[in-house]
């Protein structure tokens, strides 16, 4: 997060989802919504994908086979928000010309 300062974050809500179920599952429901406490007072916004956005995402599932559906309405979104920088530990976004991953 130390590369983020100063940038405006989003993330969307299936991504929030994913965090929660991943820490909820690695350290339990306790922690986790601690953490989530901790998210939703946090300058971070939410963006939530429509039926045009998931269309979107199905289609560069089809271009990119190794996308999962998460990961390419991510693409959709950052590309709708005007951003190419997507902050990640997946590597896959790094075959994704014009974004650029942050870690």
């Amino acid at each position: 997060m130390d590369s983020s300062k100063g940038c405006l974050l989003f993330t969307s809500d299936i991504v929030f989802s994913e965090v929660v179920t991943f820490l909820q599952r690695k350290d339990g429901s306790r922690k986790a919504c601690a953490v989530v406490g901790l998210l939703l007072k946090s300058d971070i916004e939410i963006l939530y994908g429509g039926f045009d956005d998931f269309g979107e995402a199905i289609s560069l599932m089809d271009n990119y086979n190794f996308l999962s559906f998460c990961d390419a309405l991510s693409i959709v979104l950052a590309n709708r928000n005007k951003t190419r920088k997507i902050l990640s530990f997946d590597g896959d976004f790094d075959k994704i010309k014009g974004i650029e991953r942050v870690y």
